[in-house]
């Protein structure tokens, strides 16, 4: 089990995130967040690349930084500009990895072979990477992250810049791994965590929002959203969702209390209530160069 007890980050006088209270247990857990919000400082936290101003980190009642070494590795860490040598083939570049962390060579081999398996490159072990698409190097990257086999994966914006089915591909692999380890997703892309996490937390003004499921982040927002044909009136209170095309013609997807005139409600997206929860965050921009 991991604890994150009481955590705050400052960097000079900025708070990134404040008095952060969290647990995570076997599974996969969503970090899900608007660029900015700190998610990738709590990572690099958990992974001991970066120190709480405050509070602390535990593994099974341990605290992290104390552990050390051991602690190091059982962790696995995907960041998110994974760092490759183009003229490295895969076999080649988990050989290399495996020798930096001590790794014996017949076992690194054999673990090696394992997990190109495990993430569809055998094919192409001893391809250069520099033929390959983005989403080969993120499963050569997971691959590499997984040498250790850690007991807590972490993936920083997995997924960012892959086509539709390597994004489905990567899910699939995230599953299967989750079943004897903690996997923490961070992302902004909805799709990428509501099939698979089991938990999905939100930071919002550098403090956590909720810890909560998909089925009760849904509830939040049951009986509020709504589809209403274009040019309707909509009332303050109402946020436009999103709008897109029917048989019957164009409609507003909006979401708030009391039902609009002409207005069919509908059953929450996860979208919808990122969307709506978020709606009055900060301008994303403003912790750039600071959680990155």
């Amino acid at each position: 089990m991991l604890s994150i007890e009481h955590v705050t980050k400052r960097y000079r006088g900025f708070t990134a995130l404040s008095d952060v209270n969290l647990t995570f247990e076997t599974g996969v857990y969503g970090l899900l967040a608007p660029n900015g919000a700190g998610k990738t400082t709590l990572l690099k936290m958990i992974t001991t690349l970066l120190f709480p101003s405050e509070g602390e980190i535990l593994y099974n009642g341990e605290e992290i930084l104390g552990m050390g070494e051991r602690y190091r590795e059982i962790v696995g860490y995907l960041p998110q500009k994974y760092g490759y040598y183009r003229s490295f083939t895969p076999r080649k570049m988990l050989r290399y990895m495996a020798a930096l962390q001590g790794v014996d060579q017949r076992e690194a081999d054999r673990r090696i072979e394992e997990l190109l398996k495990a993430v569809s490159m055998s094919e192409y072990a001893d391809t250069k990477m520099k033929k390959f698409s983005g989403g080969m190097i993120q499963r050569v990257g997971i691959a590499q992250a997984l040498l250790n086999d850690p007991k807590i994966l972490v993936l920083d914006e997995p997924t960012a810049g892959l086509d539709p089915k390597e994004r489905v591909r990567f899910r699939n692999i995230l599953h299967s791994l989750s079943k004897d380890r903690i996997v923490l997703l961070s992302t902004h892309i909805v799709s990428d965590v509501e099939s698979i996490a089991q938990k999905i937390v939100m930071i919002r003004d550098h403090h956590v929002l909720c810890c909560e499921t998909p089925a009760e982040i849904l509830k939040r927002l049951e009986g509020m959203v709504w589809e209403i044909p274009e040019g309707s009136a909509l009332s303050r209170e109402h946020m436009i969702l999103a709008e897109r095309q029917t048989e019957e013609g164009p409609v507003i997807r909006a979401a708030g209390s009391g039902r609009p005139e002409n207005a069919k409600i509908v059953s929450p997206s996860l979208e919808d209530a990122f969307l709506y929860l978020y709606r009055e965050e900060p301008d994303e921009n403003r912790e750039e160069g600071v959680s990155k």
